[in-house]
């Protein structure tokens, strides 16, 4: 009679059998196998035929579909029992993991890449009427599928960092969301866990502010675009100057209440144009040329991808990057020193050019170097400097260069050297250092991509007291005579500090307004082509 009845059995408590047996431990692990035997036998021999018909219908979805590794094995370790639905209709559950899944907007995720509206349309039938049994199924595999996905994107990005960056070196952050999805399901707080796995580090609550922000503005319209003309400045009239006025105010970098409508260009649309320009690194002038026009036509969607693709790269980075650290952004030509998440020495940088970039990589300063030698990296000696010594036979002598055995060129310490006073070891395999740079006046350009790869610190002495702070036997003052006497010295870092060489075309300040820098290396390109084909493969 018991195996012709299953009044006894419904699929849920079979479901939950089935979760006992996998999920128990220590002296209840072997009976808790015991039941999952007995459910799989029961199954076999049909003792529970509505579980048995929806545990065979996922298995066999599964196993028709291309589904991620880790909802196969989600499914596996339940035994086929489903996870969102209890005789045949949603799980109290479903409403608030559809409104987790809709939130992935604030993370600059498409919601429709987690089946958004699927999921929507098959829970509003199950509202109006039991779903079908392959509605069930399907509407359960769904949002299975979209937890995973989204959970894995939240934690490590929807693309590898490795596709953009070859010499990706940093952890991705890891979780097993497979189990992290069966307790929260169990616990009844799997909005929770999922709200939890987004990067920690404040620059990406700042980001998702600005993506909040700029949304609005494109809900509106966004702004109008300035028609081509003369450059625009202080005093000038006309149709033109009243559209600059609309899009700073838009922008926000005029006041919201500056709703005059003026066609005069006046001292204070000239200080609203010079603060639009210092967020967009350009030369601070006041004067709308040909640059900032074009930032200021950028439309609104460009920005908001731009948002976007920084909070991708933000989440590629493991949530604890060190007590302090280097932070250097290739695109911004920033280098901030953070502590306990808050910058206490920044200075801008000069990077390599777009056809020598700098590369994204991260290592540790260990050593400082006063008035070092510069050893010619042989693609240099090889391209540039040879050739001018056959042209000139005292360049090398001029230039205070030796040739050393091997056909090897080293630059003596003193004012012209190419490494300036001082320079970091920061080991890396591309042969990439920071260093002082006697070229000071490049560091007043817009544009600070000049180098070979290397990347050249404006303060390098506020930089090398910083790392040295502790070693009382080197003040700044001593470093300093040192230097005047050229020869190198070099300094051990007893603690040695994390350096991580990012790229970052869109940020914001601690306290600041949302920055923005051209593309310079064409990396956000190649990392937006990424995402489409990742969303396309997705979608299809």
């Amino acid at each position: 009679m018991f195996a012709r009845s299953g009044r006894f059995f419904n699929g849920k408590l079979i479901g939950m059998m089935i979760l006992f047996g996998t999920k128990v431990s220590g002296t209840k692990r072997a009976l808790g196998c015991w039941v999952t035997v007995l459910c799989w036998i029961g199954l076999s021999l049909g003792v529970f035929p509505a579980y048995g018909q929806t545990a065979t219908a996922l298995e066999a979805r599964l196993t028709r579909g291309s589904y991620p590794e880790e909802v196969r094995t989600f499914y596996q370790q339940r035994a086929y029992a489903p996870a969102w639905i209890a005789e045949g209709r949603p799980d109290r559950q479903v409403p608030s993991a559809i409104t987790l899944i809709a939130a992935a907007e604030r993370h600059g995720l498409d919601a429709e890449a987690y089946h958004l509206s699927r999921v929507e349309a098959l829970f509003k039938a199950a509202s109006e009427g039991a779903l079908s049994n392959s509605e069930a199924v399907l509407l359960d595999l769904l949002l299975t599928e979209a937890m995973m996905r989204y959970g894995r994107g939240l934690l490590q990005g929807r693309i590898n960092p490795r596709s953009v960056h070859a010499g990706w070196s940093l952890p991705l952050r890891e979780k097993d969301l497979v189990s992290l999805l069966e307790g929260g399901l169990r616990e009844g707080r799997v909005a929770a866990l999922w709200s939890g796995l987004s990067p920690t580090n404040p620059a990406y609550a700042r980001l998702q502010q600005a993506l909040v922000h700029y949304r609005g503005l494109a809900a509106r319209g966004g702004w109008p675009l300035l028609p081509d003309g003369p450059a625009l400045r202080l005093e000038d009239e006309g149709a033109r100057v009243t559209v600059l006025r609309e899009q700073l105010r838009i922008l926000g970098d005029l006041p919201a209440h500056d709703t005059t409508g003026s066609d005069v260009f006046d001292a204070r649309l000239d200080e609203a144009v010079q603060a639009f320009q210092q967020r967009h690194g350009l030369d601070v002038d006041g004067i709308v040329g040909r640059e900032t026009q074009a930032a200021l036509n950028v439309p609104v969607a460009a920005r908001i991808r731009q948002i976007e693709r920084t909070l991708e790269r933000l989440r590629w980075l493991p949530d604890d990057l060190g007590p302090r650290y280097l932070l250097i952004n290739i695109a911004g030509y920033n280098l901030w020193v953070i502590e306990e998440g808050r910058p206490v020495l920044t200075m801008r940088v000069i990077v390599g050019t777009p056809r020598t970039p700098t590369p994204v990589f991260s290592t540790r300063l260990t050593e400082v170097v006063l008035a070092p030698y510069w050893n010619v990296p042989a693609s240099i000696a090889r391209n540039e400097i040879l050739p001018r010594v056959r042209r000139d036979p005292g360049y090398l002598a001029r230039n205070h260069m030796r040739l050393l055995p091997g056909g090897r060129i080293r630059q003596d310490p003193g004012p012209a050297n190419a490494l300036g006073r001082l320079k970091f070891i920061i080991t890396n395999p591309y042969g990439v250092g920071l260093h002082d740079t006697p070229d000071r006046h490049l560091f007043q350009e817009s544009t600070c991509a000049f180098s070979h790869g290397c990347m050249r610190a404006q303060h390098p002495l506020d930089l090398a007291a910083y790392v040295l702070r502790d070693d009382t036997t080197w003040t700044r003052e001593k470093m300093e005579a040192t230097i005047e006497r050229w020869k190198e010295t070099r300094i051990p870092v007893a603690d040695p500090l994390p350096v991580h060489v990012l790229y970052w075309t869109a940020w914001v300040d601690e306290e600041g307004p949302v920055q923005f820098r051209p593309d310079v290396y064409g990396h956000d390109a190649r990392l937006e082509q990424l995402l489409q084909e990742a969303q396309a493969v997705t979608l299809r």
